[in-house]
């Protein structure tokens, strides 16, 4: 395979579809860029065949979105398909396990495990969270594509952990397909109840639901529904969200008569219980996720605009503001050493500095010191702190504060207001 342009270091993963090989660029710049190959296990009469595989159409049509992994090069040798991607670091599954090794006390780190607690904050779970839907609200447009096999070890995580991208489309269905849907998708843990009871037409809301036990183990560092059959895996979603009624969901009685399953009457643990680490917003947000009926499951763009992800954040994803902000992406950009989970950061180009003083209009040390708002957001992200010096204004305060107009403003307002800034540097 190429070997003049790859070296194979190590075999790091392996599905349904194909193996993973971490391996060398050789004509990278440098010639020691690291990158991921899947080598597919079936084998493939040309490259045409090759190029109408769902997962390769699904890759090069989502390529370029800052979530999702991305396809570097497709070769077809020797009937074998290898493609090639960035490499990350790691996944989400594999980030749970080297938080519990590297815990240093094990009575605590026992103790927090039997008590359901995981070892992320909330605010890295909804920067991953944000970053995932974000992805399927590109996937799931109409004449785009349902993953179907979203789980922690195909959330790969990079080194410094803030970015998620979303990996192996081996499962990917075209959303408009017409084709009856096949009822083996999905990992058991994660797979929606539609899927359980052998629909053949469901839809991309199955995405969703896996978001919402995904969300709940990373709080608690343990599967939310972890079945071990398919009856087991309807019996332990019964036993936390209780079992649904013709009135809550008509079509899954329909669909657990035609295939002879019969739902048990069992007291609900209730999701609350099963995550208690989690905020009143999260748990909302994730009961709404893992709804019965697939119809009453929020879309990724929906979720996005749930109160989880900060109430004041609203205006932002109005239509107007939202064409602005996409022509400023700053992924990079800082607040008071905590990354914005982006891409999307209104402020732009000023500093800290230059918005404290604008904020305050003197030196904030001594305010700094004195205000101690732990649970404060900013544009959405939690400040740690626990200080923090912009007390209790909102997001729309802030921005009016610091540029002087309100979002609603044009982009050309805006950028003025930016050139302003950048010219009075000289605090």
């Amino acid at each position: 395979m190429e070997y003049c342009s790859y070296t194979l270091i190590d075999k790091v993963g392996e599905g349904t579809f194909g193996y993973v090989w971490k391996a060398i660029d050789n004509l990278s710049v440098d010639g020691s860029e690291i990158v991921a190959i899947k080598e597919m296990k079936k084998s493939y009469s040309s490259l045409e065949e090759c190029l109408e595989l769902p997962e390769v159409r699904a890759l090069v049509k989502l390529h370029g979105d800052p979530n999702i992994i991305g396809l570097r090069k497709l070769i077809y040798e020797n009937q074998v398909l290898y493609l090639v991607f960035d490499y990350q670091e790691s996944t989400l599954y594999r980030l749970m396990h080297d938080k519990i090794n590297l815990c240093t006390d094990p009575e605590l780190l026992n103790g927090l495990l039997e008590n359901r607690i995981g070892l992320f904050s909330e605010f890295e779970i909804r920067g991953w969270s944000r970053q995932i839907l974000r992805a399927l609200a590109q996937m799931h447009r109409p004449g785009g594509y349902m993953h179907r096999d979203l789980k922690p070890d195909n959330l790969l995580v990079s080194k410094d952990g803030e970015s998620i991208k979303i990996a192996d489309f081996g499962q990917a269905r075209e959303i408009d397909s017409k084709s009856p849907c096949s009822d083996y998708v999905t990992t058991r843990m994660y797979r929606a109840p539609e899927v359980l009871l052998n629909s053949v037409s469901y839809t991309s809301a199955v995405d969703m639901w896996a978001v919402g036990a995904i969300m709940a183990e990373l709080y608690s560092f343990r599967p939310l529904f972890p079945g071990k059959s398919r009856a087991d895996q309807m019996y332990k979603i019964c036993s936390v969200i209780g079992s649904p009624t013709y009135e809550s969901w008509a079509e899954g009685i329909q669909l657990a008569n035609s295939c002879g399953y019969k739902f048990p009457q069992v007291h609900p643990y209730g999701i609350s219980t099963m995550i208690p680490s989690a905020s009143h917003e999260a748990i909302d947000l994730i009961k709404s996720l893992c709804s019965w009926d697939p119809k009453n499951r929020p879309t990724a763009m929906e979720a996005l605009e749930h109160p989880y992800f900060a109430p004041d954040m609203r205006e932002l994803t109005e239509a107007t503001t939202c064409a602005k902000l996409e022509q400023r992406i700053y992924p990079n950009q800082t607040y008071f050493g905590e990354k914005l989970l982006g891409p999307f950061s209104p402020v732009g180009d000023i500093t800290i500095e230059d918005m404290l003083k604008r904020v305050w209009a003197e030196d904030t040390s001594a305010k700094f010191e004195q205000r101690i708002y732990p649970n404060q957001t900013w544009f959405g992200v939690e400040l740690f702190g626990p200080f923090s010096p912009v007390g209790n204004m909102t997001s729309q305060d802030l921005f009016e504060s610091v540029w002087g107009c309100s979002l609603d403003a044009s982009f050309r307002e805006m950028a003025h207001q930016e050139k302003q800034i950048a010219s009075a540097h000289a605090f």
